[in-house]
């Protein structure tokens, strides 16, 4: 799955919950989410919150999508 976080200036507590909720469907499923965000403060919270560590992290969309074909489900 590919999230596309870059048109998000702001998230709170709830926006990581719902990350946090699908990262953990997708780990009972033998799945993967790569995130798209641009430097700034989306990867910057997601970095102080050691969140970055659960997902694939790219600053463009292709790339996602094209890490996330490839990789065996």
């Amino acid at each position: 799955m590919v999230i596309d976080l870059c048109g998000v200036e702001l998230m709170d507590t709830a926006g990581l919950e719902v990350l946090l909720e699908e990262w953990n469907a997708s780990r009972q499923s033998d799945g993967r989410i790569c995130l798209v965000a641009q430097e700034g403060p989306i990867t910057r919270l997601l970095e102080v919150t050691c969140l970055s560590e659960l997902f694939d992290l790219y600053a463009e969309l292709e790339a996602a999508v094209e890490s996330c074909a490839l990789a065996p489900a």
